[in-house]
């Protein structure tokens, strides 16, 4: 598969089997929900080497106003280098410590951080700070990885909420990790 946004940044596409970071497809559907939002804060929550940071990154070309926090307990040098890149640094944060350990109110939070209990913690700070859009990765791994409950229960609560849409795209493609499942959440 073509990934245009992991080259442009210097990203290495094979990411591990399974792979660490999410599937290129589901990237730039990240990047059209944050278009779609136009953002003024914006969270990620959970990095690694920064394959779906690029979606907030070319995002933030497009939205001038946008700020983007990212939350991600150990950075790599590849992220390091991503976020100093002169036009991102008035405007990107790197914070170590767990989302719920910070007061501020984004317009929309991607959650793909620790899959397990800390999952339902980010979510439930989201849904405290009203965030309109909550998107997320990992909403069906649960059944065929190991140590993804939590973000299944993060999916399923949001999928069950009346007072939310949710959209997800999960479908099994060949030779992609797709199945593994990307999540749309906004207000109604």
């Amino acid at each position: 598969m073509n990934t245009p946004l992991w080259t442009q940044y210097g990203l290495d596409p094979n990411t591990g089997n399974p792979p660490m970071a999410m599937d290129y497809r589901h990237v730039e559907m990240l990047h059209a929900e944050i278009l779609k939002a136009r953002p003024k804060v914006a969270v990620e929550i959970g990095s690694h080497k920064g394959h779906s940071l690029v979606a907030f990154l070319e995002a933030m070309k497009e939205i001038p106003e946008m700020e983007v926090h990212v939350f991600e307990p150990n950075p790599t040098d590849t992220l390091w280098q991503m976020v100093k890149e002169p036009y991102f640094t008035k405007r990107i944060s790197v914070h170590p410590r767990p989302v719920w350990t910070y007061d501020m109110r984004p317009d929309f939070v991607f959650i793909d951080g620790d899959h397990g209990i800390p999952a339902l913690a980010d979510l439930a700070w989201c849904l405290t700070k009203y965030v309109p859009v909550i998107a997320m990765h990992d909403t069906r791994t649960a059944a065929r990885l190991k140590n993804c409950d939590g973000a299944a229960a993060v999916a399923n609560l949001l999928r069950g909420m009346g007072t939310r849409e949710w959209n997800e795209d999960h479908e099994d493609r060949p030779n992609e990790w797709t199945w593994r499942g990307f999540g749309v959440s906004t207000v109604r």
